[in-house]
């Protein structure tokens, strides 16, 4: 779309439109974590397998969530909120 102001192609706000007043948003960013976990096993290969399965022989560690990366923001999503009483 080319704004009628400026030729450029954009979103264009007209310079004589009135303010519009902003709006709040929830942005949920999404972001990756590791969680270990302690496992007893023959192997890392089984230990991984134990862990994967879900079959129960594998202890979360708690206190020990680390922060990895956040994911690209094509991923996240938004939403705006709304006051009370309104509808969506």
């Amino acid at each position: 779309m080319k704004c009628k102001e400026t030729g450029e192609v954009v979103a264009c706000v007209p310079i004589n439109q009135e303010w519009v007043e902003e709006k709040t948003f929830i942005v949920n960013v999404r972001k990756v974590y590791v969680q270990p976990y302690r496992v007893k096993a023959k192997t890392s290969a089984d230990a991984i397998r134990i862990v994967s399965s879900g079959d129960g022989n594998a202890e979360i560690m708690d206190n020990f969530l680390e922060y990895s990366h956040t994911l690209d923001p094509h991923t996240w999503t938004v939403e705006e909120m709304r006051e009370a009483g309104q509808n969506r």
